[in-house]
């Protein structure tokens, strides 16, 4: 969340900026955690109040049937 640029809200802001009204955040996360569940959503809660706009978080990305594949293929490119 913090390790790679753009933070939440920063993405949020750059969003708004380019004359967004109604942002989604999709968490990459493989597991449901903290992170997922009480921190994207309070920082996208926040950054949304902050410049006005609607922001909605989706579930985290979580264990698909399709990352099976794409673990699979990547494993073939070696």
């Amino acid at each position: 969340m913090e390790i790679a640029a753009p933070t939440i809200p920063d993405g949020i802001a750059a969003c708004a900026a380019a004359g967004a009204t109604e942002i989604v955040v999709h968490p990459f996360f493989l597991a449901p955690g903290v992170h997922g569940r009480r921190d994207v959503p309070r920082l996208a809660r926040d950054a949304a109040r902050r410049l006005g706009v609607r922001v909605r978080v989706s579930p985290p990305l979580g264990v698909h049937d399709a990352l099976v594949d794409v673990i699979l293929e990547r494993i073939g490119a070696l």
